[in-house]
């Protein structure tokens, strides 16, 4: 093979190596933060090992190259020793950790030795492959230099960017493919592969390489100290990843904090360095003074550095208009993606384009003034050790003792330092304006950090997820604080109906608490009812309670409401950042128990390692964490996670998880409940809110409700304060246990969420954009079809697995339904209501109220009619009562209405009627006849109906008929789990032979059973 051509093909295979490189750092970080506990620290403690490991690996190539003959052949072997690692990886991994959790941490007392421990078992875990990742660089650019010539840099600079290139490529390929298809194991051996396959073609090239070594020339350069190129290398280092880290934590509050965002993020950061060795390649040897060019690249990327906080302020303009552009559809979801990507590239870019062309630069000028091609190995020494440096000051001791913004003014400050120092100590004799003028970046230093600041508000907004900024005017940040893990807020906002305080994570908030203003009425917020009914529920199942773990401080609220009961002995509230803890004493009196009552006691700890170390049984645990598309968080919702729990649990104890419906689908939600149901037998589930369940589960019997905890005062209190009054109207919460939750979460087409198949982790993110939900469970309670089946005999059987909802409607649905009649009522006597109240109520009162007084009016467009009976019949008749019901139909079925309807609207109404009436034949006619005319099946209308049709089927027992509804629907069904789910919901539980059928057609259709 031709010279050139084989040099081609040596980069090429080291884009490879670049590509396979990031991918084990990603899969490794995903390891060890199931290993270390929360991400923020697996995060840094991997960039740590990760960068110390290469740093000695790269000093090891460096001290023993000049020894070696054939410095190729050294890295195909390295390449090919990594490729073992991968593979091997996972079991590795689970023996070790296994060996770890049985017999290495329980010898040690402390969360301080056990952590000690937990990072040295790390660290061997990933040390070795660190290691001989940081000798490939070295090994394969000397072995090149040697080879091929230096050509005065520029093949060094080659190297870095095909390897940059490939880093930032194989970042986004592993987080978008090969985890997703190939879960965590298939991650590290797809990277395995890749590394053996280089290594055996390195291997075969370097054997058949017969091309003699070239000498290097030697430029002598007396007054040049070759170690201040190792220093600005170090400080260079350093600089770089105090930015990455620092914008890591900026762009998770413009992003949100996923694990998409940070490895776009990552990706971002690499690819800036990638342009910028591919720009200097061009032009190493054409600068007049490279060290004098070296000086204005540090010194500009300093000053650009500075300018990325009041770019970041617009980051969140960008993020806001997107977010409202983007259609919520899977296309939607990959331009959000893409858009993600710009904006990490818009605030990194120019910066990091700089970094990129240092590295090269300096290595060139150590190798030109040295005659030593050892200098390919010192320099990235030193880098690496650097930027170990920068990361340990960015994340432990500048974000959180000076902020964010501060942290980076540290970083630009190496930066300008450094640009500075060499431009005065090695330069020619500069004119003296050429000094003057490099003395401007100190100005803009101070500039920046007297009158540049980051905006809390816009950082609390959460914009990522509504698209809006807060109201500066109603809204106020009151603590602002970068912690450790993340950054805490808290806002005050004015409502209508008083104060409401919120405290927001990275952004998200976590948790929002109301305070009675003047002779305001107090009313719960959305979340009151969610932290209080998880505090209470282990004393309503369970009034011997003692001691309880609550994983996840949030407000304090949960807490605040277990320490009401006289029996509590102790409540350990388990919180990885310490400045939750302390921003949620701002919520006062309302949870003032938690901070003074000495039953309470708060650990700043990951509650794996806290359990470890203290190895307490609890009777109760509660797990309350941050939602599951936040990084890390997915693994507190995990089949391996749920195993653990047991042994921290007493005989008889519970297990009470939080679960939020909203910015969930149902196969995620399907994951949950088949993890937790690997380790726990029995399973309750209780909505606590109009978004959010309770899963209550224990390895012996649940006990059934019990009243005693409304004898507690406190506790009675806070419970009537959310309309929970007797026991009655928890019943009316619970939505089923095992018995029917089997049937209606137990698909076998769904797997467990795993540590190590994380389809939570992975697909909470696109389920948060879509704004999907999974709030087809609350069917299992309230649904008018379920009320309605539990009156017939014939399914009876239905009965004792339902709690009793017509006894308890929810307040929020039933008393919107009953307003909205109110106002049409109101409308259709002539009279204008006193109260509007919700603006959507009242507009479709007054359009059903126009209808119904216009039914014969030709200028009205028989679709706009239609689509308001299937919006009325989606948002209302769950919740109305039956004569109400009657009232509003038997006028609509009339001649002339019917006539001003769509062809689909007839149809909805004649359906509403045939249900009102009980004639079940023509039920299932006009149910049938609207299902057969709609293309495919999606919109919350056509569930309703296919709801109705089904339960015609269930009563007939017609198969005929159904046969009939699979020909005509087969062909058009939609890809849709929800829609499995609705009629699964029904068809499990009665004819479960029919339901296999069913889900057998759903496959053959490709809509994945």
């Amino acid at each position: 093979m031709a010279k050139k051509s084989l040099l081609y093909v040596y980069f090429i295979l080291f884009t490879l190596s670049g590509f396979s490189g990031l991918i084990y750092e990603s899969v490794w970080s995903h390891y060890l933060k199931l290993f270390l506990g929360h991400a923020a620290y697996a995060q840094v403690l991997v960039l740590i090992i990760f960068m110390g490991g290469m740093a000695l690996g790269a000093f090891i190539a460096a001290k023993h190259a000049a020894k070696a003959k054939n410095l190729i052949l050294l890295y195909a072997i390295a390449e090919g020793i990594i490729g073992l690692f991968g593979v091997f990886f996972h079991p590795m991994y689970t023996s070790v950790t296994e060996f770890a959790y049985s017999h290495l941490l329980v010898m040690f007392d402390s969360s301080f030795a056990i952590n000690t421990a937990k990072w040295l078992v790390a660290a061997l875990m990933i040390m070795p492959q660190s290691i001989l990742l940081g000798a490939t660089f070295p090994l394969l650019a000397t072995g090149i230099i040697r080879k091929f010539g230096s050509e005065g840099g520029r093949h060094l600079a080659t190297l870095y960017f095909v390897n940059s290139l490939g880093a930032a490529a194989g970042v986004l390929a592993n987080v978008y493919y090969f985890i997703p298809a190939a879960g965590l194991p298939g991650a590290a051996v797809i990277a395995g592969m890749f590394n053996l396959v280089l290594a055996l073609v390195v291997w075969l090239f370097s054997r058949a390489d017969r091309y003699p070594q070239i000498e290097l020339a030697k430029t002598i350069s007396a007054h040049v100290n070759l170690k201040i190129f190792v220093m600005v290398a170090a400080v260079t280092g350093a600089a770089s990843f105090i930015y990455e880290i620092v914008w890591i934590r900026m762009l998770s509050m413009v992003l949100g904090a996923s694990t998409h965002s940070f490895e776009i993020m990552l990706s971002a950061f690499i690819l800036g360095l990638a342009f910028g060795s591919l720009w200097v390649r061009k032009r190493i040897n054409q600068f007049n003074n490279p060290v004098i060019a070296l000086a204005v690249i540090q010194v500009v990327m300093g000053v650009l550095a500075l300018l990325t906080l009041p770019m970041y302020d617009k980051s969140f303009e960008l993020m806001v208009f997107f977010s409202n552009a983007l259609a919520l559809t899977d296309n939607g979801y990959v331009l959000f993606n893409i858009v993600s990507y710009l904006i990490c590239v818009f605030i990194m870019l120019p910066t990091t384009i700089c970094a990129g062309m240092t590295l090269p630069l300096l290595t060139h000028l150590l190798i030109k003034n040295s005659g030593n091609d050892s200098a390919v190995g010192r320099i990235y020494t030193a880098n690496t050790l650097g930027a170990i440096v920068g990361i340990v000051l960015a994340s432990q001791f500048l974000m959180p003792l000076m902020g964010i913004k501060n942290a980076l003014v540290i970083g630009a400050g190496l930066d300008l330092f450094a640009g500075l120092y060499l431009f005065f100590k090695l330069g020619d004799n500069r004119q003296k304006w050429q000094k003057a003028l490099m003395v401007t970046p100190i100005m803009a230093l101070l500039a920046t950090v007297t009158w540049v600041s980051v905006d809390p508000i816009k950082m609390s907004s959460s914009v990522f997820r509504s698209g809006r900024y807060l109201n500066p005017y109603l809204s106020e940040v009151v603590y602002y604080v970068d912690g450790k893990t993340s950054t805490v807020t808290m806002t005050e906002v004015q409502s209508t109906d008083g104060l409401i305080l919120s405290i927001i994570n990275n952004g998200k908030p976590d948790a929002s608490i109301r305070f009675k203003q003047a002779d305001l009425e107090l009313k719960p917020t959305a979340d009151e009812p969610t932290m209080i009914l998880l505090g209470a529920l282990p004393y309503l199942l369970k009034p011997d309670v003692k001691t309880v773990a609550n994983i996840g401080l949030g407000s304090g609220l949960t807490a605040q409401t277990l320490l009401q009961h006289d029996k509590l002995a102790r409540l350990d509230s388990i919180e990885i950042e310490a400045a939750v803890v302390e921003g949620a004493k701002r919520f006062g009196e309302r949870v003032d128990k938690v901070y003074s009552d000495p039953r309470s006691h708060i650990i700043i700890d990951d509650a794996k390692t806290y359990f470890v170390a203290n190895n307490k049984r609890y009777d109760v645990i509660i797990s309350e964490p941050p939602n599951p598309w936040v990084s890390g968080v997915a693994s507190l919702f995990s089949a391996e996670f749920y195993a653990l729990l047991p042994q921290y649990l007493n005989d008889e104890g519970l297990l009470v998880q939080w679960m939020h419906l909203y910015e969930l689908n149902p196969r995620l939600l399907q994951g949950i409940y088949k993890a937790l149901r690997e380790t726990f037998d029995y399973v309750q589930i209780y909505q606590v809110s109009d978004a959010d369940i309770a899963i209550v589960a224990s390895s012996q019997p649940i006990a059934e409700l019990q009243p005693e905890a409304f004898e507690q005062p406190g506790l009675s209190q806070y419970l009537s304060y959310i309309g929970v009054n007797n026991i009655t109207d928890i019943k009316a919460r619970k939505l089923g246990s095992q018995l029917l939750l089997d049937d209606y979460l137990g698909s076998d087409s769904v797997k467990p969420n795993s540590d190590y198949f994380p389809s939570l982790d992975f697909g909470a993110g696109k389920a948060r954009f879509l704004k999907q939900n999974a709030r087809a469970l609350f069917e299992l309670n309230h649904a008018s079809i379920v009320r309605k089946l539990q009156n017939q005999p014939k399914l009876a059987s239905l009965t004792a697995q339902l709690s009793p909802s017509q006894e308890f409607p929810f307040a929020a649905k039933y008393n919107d339904s009953q307003r909205f009649y109110q106002l049409y009522q109101t409308l259709s006597q002539g009279q204008q209501p006193q109260h509007k109240y919700d603006f959507g109520l009242y507009s479709r009162a007054f359009q059903l109220q126009q209808l119904l007084a216009n039914c014969n009016n030709e200028n009205v467009s028989n679709n706009y009619h239609g689509d308001l009976i299937k919006l009325m019949v989606v948002t209302e008749f769950s919740w109305l009562k039956p004569e109400q019901l009657h009232d509003i139909f038997s006028r609509l079925a009339t001649p002339d209405c019917l006539a001003s309807l769509s062809a689909s609207g007839q149809i909805v109404v004649k359906t509403i009627m045939a249900w009102l009436n009980e004639d079940i034949d023509k039920l299932q006619q006009w149910s049938f006849e609207y299902l057969a005319a709609q293309p495919q099946l999606s919109s919350a209308i056509d569930l309703a109906m296919l709801k109705f049709y089904t339960y015609t089927r269930l009563v007939l027992a017609e198969k005929g008929h159904y046969d009939q509804f699979y020909q005509k629907l087969q062909p058009r069904l939609e890809k849709d789990v929800e829609l499995i789910m609705l009629n699964k919901r029904y068809l499990d539980l009665f004819y479960p032979e029919e339901m296999d059928r069913f889900l057998r057609l759903f496959n053959m259709s490709g809509a994945g059973g």
